[in-house]
């Protein structure tokens, strides 16, 4: 009687063996790490705030938008040039509610969110800093990698980033010298003109 149960035995602890591996890929979680380049002379990297807003899961292979960002209307899964995602982050980024979970980056430029499940997040700032204008940015986790042809939990990324309009260039001295010019130019003209009226009273 015990060899009829054996192969049921060996059947059901592979089913266990299955379902767990399968509730451990399922549950795996990645992370989202922000390196920042070197911006205009006189900015820093290091503080800058950041969001990170979950944008979308992802659910059979395909990126379902969250319920309180249906009214952008926004596709995720049409996306193909990297033109696209930015004007969806743009448009997604108006619909936030700007409560995203924060991160600050160290002296580097370094800032990472961990823990993160499968799905498309939002990244962006609170535009108080002394960098430069970050614009929003989408980062899938898991993200393919080309190069080693998995994918890939551990994201990096690399934020588009732009001066400050009217912010003041350091170490460009080429306006105060016209200026300082001008007032020199000008005093030495009306210099000029009344050491002439006095010649002219003199005679």
């Amino acid at each position: 009687m015990r060899k009829r149960y054996k192969p049921f035995l060996f059947l059901l602890a592979i089913a266990v063996l299955t379902i767990g591996m399968a509730t451990q890929a399922s549950a795996q979680t990645g992370s989202i790490t922000i390196r920042l380049e070197d911006g205009a002379k006189g900015t820093s990297k290091a503080g800058v705030s950041f969001l990170c807003d979950k944008v979308a899961n992802l659910i059979d292979g395909e990126y379902q938008l969250a319920e309180a960002l249906k009214e952008s209307k926004v596709n995720l899964n049409e996306l193909k040039y990297a033109s696209d995602m930015e004007a969806a982050a743009k448009k997604l980024y108006t619909y936030t509610t700007k409560k995203g979970v924060p991160a600050t980056t160290d002296k580097t430029g370094v800032a990472t969110f961990s823990h993160l499940d499968a799905g498309m997040y939002l990244i962006y700032t609170d535009g108080k800093n002394n960098y430069e204008i970050i614009s929003p940015t989408l980062v899938s986790v898991p993200t393919w990698d080309e190069q080693q042809k998995l994918m890939d939990y551990e994201v990096i990324v690399i934020p588009k980033h732009s001066p400050t309009p009217n912010a003041p260039q350091t170490g460009d001295h080429s306006q105060l010298l016209l200026c300082c010019g001008a007032v020199l130019i000008t005093g030495l003209i009306c210099i000029a003109i009344l050491l002439n009226r006095r010649e002219r009273r003199r005679k």
